[in-house]
């Protein structure tokens, strides 16, 4: 035994040297992001037959991954319309989830990100008219009701700005590319815009509180307070 004091007498004085108790931090960038505003779409550019953009409500959830990574789940829907000589008592919606690489700016209250991930798109319409340019309507007679479940690759870009604590703006441009079925083989299916209110929910900052009688000691980096 007295063969080991020596060695444990070094470790109690210099093993506090070199281990270093590891401070997990809280991250900069927000745990949620909950946002909600308007969408101006093309919807299907294979279907319709004018260049009109439509415009819905739209919804997404941004959840931070890890450093400059996230995802946001999205929901699109827009109202009840009709394509001239086409198509009648269209309703349309979309669901999206992307990637995010998000940076911030010097002044740290703007964001950058750029987003690519999947669509589903479903649409349901009523045959008006078979003698028109579409070519996914092409032989269909008059009053048949089309449904159309497509999934498509989504690439944009987008920003976030902060305005006061946790209420900011945000909006993003997109295409949608997708299966043309045709000769094409791929092709750009929609150009969407999205622009709306952002709320940001920070991760939470949990801190020990011991009681002893009537007071409460709350446990900080600094010590008991």
């Amino acid at each position: 035994m007295k063969k080991f004091l020596p060695l444990l007498l070094l470790a109690v004085i210099f093993l506090p040297s070199f281990v270093k108790a590891e401070k997990k931090e809280i991250p900069a960038e927000p745990l949620f992001q909950l946002s909600g505003g308007i969408v101006h779409s093309s919807i299907d550019l294979s279907r319709y037959n004018n260049s009109i953009t439509y415009r819905g409500t739209y919804l997404r959830l941004v959840t931070h991954v890890y450093s400059r990574f996230f995802v946001s789940t999205e929901y699109s829907a827009f109202p009840l319309h009709n394509s001239p000589a086409s198509w009648a008592n269209i309703h349309t919606r979309k669901f999206d989830i992307n990637g995010h690489v998000s940076f911030a700016t010097h002044n740290t209250t703007t964001r950058i990100y750029a987003l690519l991930g999947a669509d589903k798109h479903e649409w349901t319409g009523t045959r008006t008219k078979y003698t028109d340019i579409d070519e996914l309507g092409k032989g269909l007679p008059e009053g048949t009701v089309v449904t159309v479940n497509r999934w498509g690759v989504n690439c944009g870009v987008g920003f976030t700005q902060s305005l006061y604590d946790n209420i900011g703006l945000f909006g993003d441009f997109r295409f949608n590319f997708s299966n043309a079925h045709n000769f094409e083989h791929v092709r750009i299916m929609d150009v969407m815009t999205t622009f709306g209110i952002n709320y940001t929910i920070p991760y939470p900052n949990f801190r020990k509180s011991y009681g002893i009688g009537k007071k409460i000691y709350k446990w900080t980096d600094k010590g008991a307070s």
